[in-house]
């Protein structure tokens, strides 16, 4: 259970008491006089949001999928409905939820959601069809490579505890049974493929399909992690940047409504066309954040009330989450909310400039809101990315200021595609646009100290950090001395923090990780890093992005494979690395080779390649340890493990047991 949440049920009730306890208190200090009403006017509405905030972590527990026996019914024929497919670069993923049979003897599973891999591509299946195939599901697990993505957690989160692997031929799509989100899925696929099918030039075509249409799987990682590093990424996503944008554009296309003095049907109208879009792009947490605030400040103007920025903030906020609590976990939903919060709090504490000099009020105002966001989010982007901007306000004022044109010459190229006409005007624009966008991202990151990569953050750092931005964003308000000094303490404790982690982290060692393709080992001394690899072909900057938390940990800033550097204690396919005798076995010819004396080693790692017995090695080797690599396949390992296991030989299995980590 706490695995799950984060916290166990009992802590989560204790929590939810405490925060009744003090929000009834608080009320009753409101409400004793005027004076106090000012002074405490924020308490009751944190210590609302809190109570919410721990009944909603409850509720996520209480409807949970529930666990369940795959093993009662593996090997029987079981159907379910697809209802999300992202392609892979060699294979798709299927999201399906199992539709049970009240006749059969799987009616207990309908509505279990499962992840199916199919080991190959195939672009006929869409979101809505029926997959039969023959159950073999198995929990979903994680490498165990140290400090990796916890993808099981994640997906635990979703609904999702099991997955399983089809090949070709071995699943049949029986049927199609559409619902409002594979609908809506159609729709986007429909219109994606329309921009495919243009002439715009590759990356154009990848950036609509991203930020207008919501499909982030046409950005490849390279070109993200570009982003990231200069502090736009949040384009790619749509966010409530691209939402105000399209509400503008739906505010002007219907502005002439006002001249028959029915301005609320103009109002009404841009709330049904603002939901429109956002249910055809996939409502993502942050456009629906910024979607809901937009319609409340909408229903305020129709019921003519005031509206609170606040209040919307925190309603947008329960209503997602009482549709999905899970979006708590989403890096999209923490960034969306904590950048709006920020400038809800302090926008107007530092822009001082009066509306009237527009000029001048909307540069500041631009500068003031990227500052705030970039302060709120900085921390958390950093903890999830490893990555820190230094010029991203720059970047966002130069990139910026174009996406609106972007935005909206790419809406009309698409109805004009929609109607059969493809304006070569319009695209010429469009990929002047992208290619300007794109350039300034490239020159951002290329500037020297643009931004800082491995950055490794503690969530005791991102806690003591947002009790700094409470304690500053008191002083601002309050200005009293007593903030200043839970301020510098607060500081204090970070460094502290940063130090300790920093101090308590080795910086020599070696990894042998857990790959399903191959058998990497990672030496790594002082931030230089080296990978030894028998069995296949290392690719660097995947490798980075794949490994990019464990790097991170351990700050190894320079890293290069084997053949690259010069490692006087590894000569393939042997090794000397923290005082551990390391041997890799990668062919069949190593049963040929014998010795007067077996070597003595402490790891000896049997790669995928190896097609042998254990006891061909035995007159060669004598190891105090067999690992096996992750890329074995089971039938095999099992055969292997058995083998050791009557030879009395202990053995690690990288694939049931991770990674192994040795340090000094």
């Amino acid at each position: 259970m706490s695995e799950y949440i984060g916290l166990s049920l009992p802590i989560i009730i204790a929590m939810t008491v405490i925060f009744v306890v003090c929000y009834i208190v608080s009320e009753i200090i409101v409400n004793r006089s005027p004076v106090a009403s000012i002074k405490y006017a924020y308490a009751p509405t944190i210590l609302l949001s809190l109570i919410c905030l721990c009944l909603g972590t409850a509720i996520e527990y209480a409807f949970r999928t529930p666990d369940f026996n795959a093993e009662t019914f593996n090997g029987k024929i079981v159907t379910g409905n697809i209802t999300a497919i992202k392609d892979r670069e060699n294979s798709t993923e299927l999201r399906v939820t199992f539709l049970g049979n009240s006749d059969s003897s799987t009616r207990h599973i309908n509505g279990m959601k499962v992840v199916i891999n199919l080991d190959h591509k195939n672009y006929s299946i869409t979101e809505g069809d029926i997959i039969a195939f023959q159950s073999r599901l198995d929990y979903i697990r994680n490498l165990g490579n140290p400090e990796e993505f916890d993808y099981r957690l994640y997906m635990n989160r979703q609904g999702y505890l099991h997955t399983q692997t089809l090949t070709q031929n071995y699943y049949k799509i029986v049927g199609h049974k559409d619902n409002l989100s594979s609908t809506a899925k159609h729709l986007r696929r429909t219109l994606v493929n329309l921009v495919l099918n243009s002439t715009l030039n590759p990356f154009t075509k990848d950036l609509i399909n991203t930020a207008i249409l919501g499909d982030a799987s046409f950005i490849d990682s390279e070109t993200r992690a570009q982003f990231s590093k200069a502090g736009i990424a949040h384009i790619l996503a749509i966010s409530g940047l691209h939402m105000s944008i399209i509400l503008t554009i739906i505010t002007l296309i219907l502005r002439p409504i006002d001249y028959l003095r029915v301005r609320n049907l103009r109002i009404v109208l841009s709330i049904i066309a603002l939901l429109g879009f956002l249910y055809i792009t996939g409502a993502s947490p942050s456009a629906t954040r910024s979607s809901i605030m937009s319609i409340f400040v909408m229903i305020a103007i129709l019921t003519h009330r005031e509206n609170s920025s606040l209040n919307s903030l925190c309603a947008s906020a329960i209503i997602i989450l009482a549709f999905s609590p899970s979006a708590i976990h989403d890096v999209g939903f923490q960034l969306s909310f904590i950048a709006v919060l920020m400038i809800l709090l302090l926008y107007s504490k530092l822009n001082t400039v009066s509306p009237k000099r527009k000029f001048a009020y909307y540069i500041t105002s631009s500068i003031v809101c990227v500052v705030l966001a970039n302060i709120g989010c900085t921390v958390v982007s950093a903890y999830y990315f490893h990555t820190i901007p230094l010029l991203s306000v720059l970047s966002n004022l130069i990139i910026i200021p174009v996406l609106p044109f972007f935005i909206g010459i790419g809406i009309l190229h698409i109805i004009f595609l929609l109607l059969g006409a493809n304006l070569i005007e319009l695209e010429w624009i469009l990929n002047i646009i992208s290619s300007y966008i794109k350039t300034m991202a490239k020159l951002s990151t290329n500037i020297p100290l643009s931004h800082i990569d491995f950055v490794s953050i503690s969530p005791a750092t991102i806690l003591l950090y947002f009790l700094l931005l409470t304690s500053i964003i008191l002083l601002l308000h309050r200005k009293r001395f007593p903030y200043i000094i839970a301020s510098l303490l607060i500081i204090s404790a970070i460094v502290a923090s940063s130090s300790s982690d920093r101090y308590h982290t080795p910086h020599t060692g070696f990894v042998i990780l857990n790959n399903y393709k191959s058998t990497p080992i990672l030496y790594f001394n002082n931030g230089k890093g080296c990978i030894w690899c028998d069995d296949d072909i290392i690719d660097i900057p995947d490798f980075k992005r794949q490994n990019i938390n464990m790097l991170s940990k351990y700050q190894i800033t320079d890293l290069q494979l084997l053949s690259d550097t010069s490692a006087n204690n590894i000569f393939p396919p042997f090794a000397i690395i923290c005082g551990k005798r390391i041997a890799t076995i990668n062919a069949t010819q190593w049963r040929y080779y014998t010795a007067k004396t077996p070597v003595n080693i402490d790891l000896l790692v049997i790669t995928k390649r190896y097609y042998g017995n254990i006891t061909d090695l035995l007159d060669t080797f004598t190891p105090s340890k067999i690992v096996f690599s992750g890329g074995i396949y089971p039938d095999r390992l099992s055969r292997l493990t058995e083998e050791c296991a009557n030879l009395s030989i202990p053995y690690h299995s990288l694939s049931d047991n991770g990674a192994i980590l040795i340090t000094q």
